[in-house]
């Protein structure tokens, strides 16, 4: 009987013991998900707990990691409209924009100073300069150059890649703070880059080491302000170019004008040799050194399109002695039969013409390959020697320019 009872009293005892431990175990878990509740995700295992008390815990470690991660992403997305729109506002004063978005993004990530450096070319060698620098709440204004390759900014430049450093030389940079003269703990240089093209690098210093999401907010900045850099590079550069296209057109306006005079004084001098034919010899060598000396080729063609005289211009540009040229047709001398086809049917309607016809866009290829564009006037006349009409013909040389408007129309579409 005695045994029986010692038996059902440890029964009863492990029982008990297990009650208690589950009443435990409850209210553990009570606390746990209150916790939880009101977010507080800082718990520790137990050594005691059970399985399921473990995988609460484990939940609000989850919970923590993506609160922290919701955090972050929240930080940024209203960082990116502040930065938008500082970038939106500012886009017509370069400066005012450089300054302003490197205030704000100092600000931002709680560092202390910062510099925004373009490429740019100073005698002729590429440099990184700095076209805004901000540090401890107030906007410097300092002139700096670096090489490009040189030093850690220029080095980040070349490689294009992003670069964190938390160990910094003494003399690499100070920050003037309340403490005074004080080397930042933390450095990261970001590249400006757009559609694959780096044009500056933006660099940011401070105390604390900077945090993954807070390097790809700068990142995602840097990227924003490339574009600008970018468009405006590509508006002042179409501008350049629209300025020297107008002043080379102004030139050949010129230059037809002084066509213009110089055919108005041929055409005066044909009819001299009309009234005058026995003047014709003495005066011949005359008129071949005027026309030798007009900068633009002159030739004249006979009925069939053969050479009877060209200047010392239309040599050059055949590339041939002038004895060579005299007596043949183009057909010697051009091998695009495309090209030559549109010479020779111009050639016909000029001769069938009382008025002098103009070619705006004359492609000729020379023997050695080059091919050159040309405006060409056909003036047709009549030779008092032979009585037969005859072809004054005058061109001037289009490619450069023709080749600028492509290069501005490129640009153009790029922006």
């Amino acid at each position: 009987m005695l045994l029986f009872d010692r038996k059902r009293k440890n029964k009863y005892s492990i029982l008990e013991e297990k009650v208690l431990k589950y009443e435990n175990t409850l209210k553990n878990t009570e606390l746990v998900i209150k916790e939880i509740a009101n977010g507080n995700f800082e718990l520790n295992k137990d050594t005691n707990s059970d399985l399921f008390l473990d995988s609460l815990i484990e939940l609000s470690e989850k919970m923590k990691q993506y609160e922290l991660q919701e955090k972050e992403r929240r930080w940024a997305s209203e960082g990116l409209v502040h930065f938008v729109d500082i970038i939106r506002k500012d886009q017509s004063e370069k400066s005012e924009l450089y300054h302003n978005l490197l205030a704000a993004l100092v600000k931002y990530l709680k560092a202390n100073q910062g510099g925004i450096f373009l490429l740019t070319h100073k005698e002729d060698q590429p440099v990184l300069e700095m076209v805004a620098c901000y540090a401890y709440d107030r906007r410097k204004f300092m002139d700096k150059t670096i090489r490009v390759g040189e030093g850690l900014l220029g080095q980040c430049f070349l490689e294009e890649e992003t670069t964190l450093y938390t160990e910094l030389p003494p003399s690499y940079t100070t920050i003037t703070s309340g403490l005074g003269l004080a080397t930042p703990g933390c450095l990261v240089l970001v590249p400006l880059k757009f559609n694959e093209q780096t044009v500056g690098v933006i660099e940011i210093a401070g105390f604390q080491k900077f945090q993954k999401y807070e390097i790809d907010f700068i990142e995602k900045i840097a990227e924003s302000l490339a574009s600008v850099v970018f468009n405006v590079q590509s508006t002042e550069q179409s501008k350049t170019l629209l300025i020297e296209s107008e002043q080379r057109e102004q030139i050949l306006k010129e230059q037809e004008e002084e066509l213009r005079q110089n055919m108005e004084e041929l055409v005066a001098t044909q009819e001299e040799m009309q009234i005058k034919q026995r003047e014709l010899d003495q005066k011949s060598d005359m008129l071949k050194l005027i026309i030798d000396n007009i900068p633009f080729p002159v030739f004249v063609k006979d009925k069939i399109g053969c050479y009877t005289l060209v200047n010392k211009a239309e040599v050059a540009l055949f590339n041939i002695s002038e004895e060579n040229i005299l007596g043949k047709d183009d057909s010697h001398f051009v091998k695009n039969d495309e090209e030559w086809k549109v010479i020779q049917d111009s050639d016909l309607n000029t001769l069938d013409s009382n008025v002098p016809i103009e070619l705006p866009e004359q492609s000729f290829t020379t023997s050695a390959g080059v091919t050159r564009i040309f405006k060409t006037t056909k003036i047709p006349f009549i030779n008092t020697i032979t009585g037969e009409k005859n072809i004054l013909g005058v061109s001037i040389d289009l490619t450069e320019i023709i080749n600028l408007e492509r290069k501005l129309q490129s640009v153009q579409s790029l922006s």
